[in-house]
Formats: structure tokens, C-alpha cells, sequence
């Protein structure tokens, strides 16, 4: 329960609603879940921004063929790699993997290579192979 700002209550209801969400610039219409007040004030609930926003970045992942975090992740067990070793291999941070494993969208030049990794990886290959293979422009 959240306290409405408008009207002091704590009587909440979440509705549904049609909305449109800026993923990179490009706007995804998709179906919300709002928290509102009983006077009918929306109220802001991490939550379900939270998964109102996952819903838009998997449009985007669906429009541009990207791997889903899951697929991120499996891959990159399933080659033996270390979240740091795929960090040198995006050229970004271990962070910035975990990052991605958890939802976040990758950067162009990540996207280009993440798309490589995950679709052209069936089994464990050696490490300098892979590197070189991703690294191919």
C-alpha cells in the first residue's frame, strides 16, 4: 500500500492501461500495470515499472533479434567464460555484464557482438577461437 500525495489515502488499486514507453529513442506501445489511488491519482510503484519496462526492452530485443539476459547468461556458462571474460571480450565492465544478465539493453557495438555469441555458439569452443571469432568484423 502507498500513500496517495493528492489525497493522503492508502486505498490502492492497479489498473491496466495502453502505453507507450522510449526503449533507444524508438517509442513501444505496450500494456501496463499502474498502481492508483482511489481518487484515481497514479501512484509510483518500483515494482511495476519495473516489469512495465522489462515488457518494453523485450519488444526492442524482439524487433532487433537480441538476446534475451537468459540466453546472455547460458551462453556465456556454457562456453566456461567468466562474467569477466565476457567483459573483455564487449570491451565493457564485469558490472556491465551482470548488468546485462539482468535485463539491461546492450550498447550498438555490444548488441553486434552479444547477436555472434549467443546464435553462432552451440558448444564450448576454446577461448582464443571464440575470442577471435567475435572479434571478426
Amino acid at each position: 500500500m502507498f500513500k496517495c500525495e493528492e489525497c493522503g489515502s492508502v486505498k490502492n488499486n492497479v489498473i491496466i492501461k495502453q502505453e507507450e514507453i522510449i526503449v533507444m529513442t524508438e517509442k513501444f506501445t505496450i500494456t501496463s500495470n499502474i498502481c492508483t489511488c482511489i481518487c484515481g491519482n497514479e501512484i509510483f510503484d518500483e515494482v511495476l515499472e519495473t516489469e512495465n519496462l522489462a515488457k518494453a526492452y523485450d519488444l526492442y530485443r524482439m524487433k532487433y533479434n537480441l538476446p534475451f539476459p537468459n540466453e546472455i547468461k547460458e551462453t556465456r556458462e556454457r562456453c566456461g567464460f567468466s562474467q569477466k571474460k565476457l567483459a573483455k571480450i564487449l570491451t565493457c565492465t564485469e558490472s556491465s555484464v551482470k548488468h546485462l544478465e539482468n535485463g539491461a539493453l546492450p550498447n550498438e557495438k555490444q548488441q553486434e557482438i552479444l547477436k555472434n555469441f549467443v546464435r553462432n555458439i552451440q558448444k564450448p569452443v576454446p577461448n582464443n577461437a571464440l575470442i577471435s571469432y567475435l572479434q571478426t568484423p
